[in-house]
């Protein structure tokens, strides 16, 4: 949730997140556009709930994702079932891969935040780029 508010800019103070009633802590940070202090027309404010709950809900399909794989005749294949990651795999790059035949050849590994954030930016076509250390 902090990161829905986060990413949308929405009033952790609205969402239920704070229980100040004056404005919100994130507001002083810049975090918020100020609905909790008057300064954001609620319109407007509701408009970007919609979007938050709208990538939600995006998230929440069973999909296969296919892409490039490590060799030219390869491809990779992620499989979110009702938006929970499963797995993923390599294979060759012949035929359609439907969720159930991607079912089968995965790797089956756990959802974590750092692979919910990689899926995130994928979906809004930002490059991930690992930390250097």
């Amino acid at each position: 949730m902090n990161e829905l508010v986060e990413s949308h800019e929405l009033c952790p103070r609205f969402v239920g997140l704070q229980s100040t009633t004056g404005v919100c802590f994130n507001f002083g940070l810049s975090k918020c556009r100020g609905v909790c202090a008057g300064i954001e027309d609620v319109d407007t404010y509701n408009e970007r709930v919609r979007e938050a709950l709208g990538s939600l809900n995006e998230l929440q399909e069973t999909r296969v994702i296919v892409d490039e794989g490590r060799a030219f005749n390869e491809r990779s294949v992620i499989l979110i079932e009702n938006g929970i990651y499963k797995g993923f795999c390599f294979t060759d790059k012949s035929g359609e891969i439907s969720p159930e035949m991607a079912a089968e050849i995965i790797q089956p590994a756990r959802q974590t935040n750092d692979i919910l954030k990689i899926l995130r930016m994928w979906f809004r076509g930002e490059e991930y780029q690992e930390a250097e250390i």
